[in-house]
C-alpha cells in the first residue's frame, strides 16, 4: 500500500506524512521503510536543511511493481465480477450497507454471555 501511495504522489513524502497518511507510528514506518529500501523500491533522502527528516521517492523499480499488481488486482476483478450483473453487485452493496448500519447499532451490552 506504502508503494502505491507513494507512486500516486507528485513529490516524494516524508516519513511523517506516510505517518500520518496511513495513521501509523513513524516506527512502523521506518520498519516498512527499511524493507522497502533494502529491495530497492524506495529511496529516502535527507530534507534539505533538516538532517533529521528523510524525503521518500519509489524507484522506477517500485513503479514497476505497482503498475504489476494493478494489472493483477485489474484481472483478479475481472475474474471474481464475472457473469455478475449491475443488479446483482447492487444488490450485494445494499446488503453490505444493510449489515454494516446493523453493527453500528449493535450494542454489547445487549448480547451476553452466559
Amino acid at each position: 500500500m506504502m508503494l502505491m501511495h507513494l507512486a500516486r504522489c507528485n513529490a516524494p513524502q516524508t516519513q511523517a506524512e506516510l505517518a500520518k497518511a496511513f495513521e501509523i507510528s513513524p516506527a512502523a514506518v521506518t520498519v516498512t521503510l527499511q524493507k522497502l529500501e533494502k529491495a530497492g523500491f524506495v529511496t529516502r533522502t535527507a530534507v534539505e536543511g533538516n538532517n533529521r527528516a528523510k524525503n521518500i521517492a519509489i524507484t522506477p523499480e517500485g513503479m514497476d511493481i505497482v503498475r504489476r499488481s494493478w494489472e493483477l488486482y485489474k484481472a483478479l476483478d475481472e475474474a471474481m465480477l464475472a457473469g455478475l450483473t449491475e443488479e446483482d453487485l447492487q444488490h450485494f452493496a445494499n446488503v453490505l450497507a444493510r449489515m454494516q448500519d446493523n453493527l453500528r447499532k449493535y450494542s454489547p451490552e445487549v448480547a451476553t454471555l452466559e
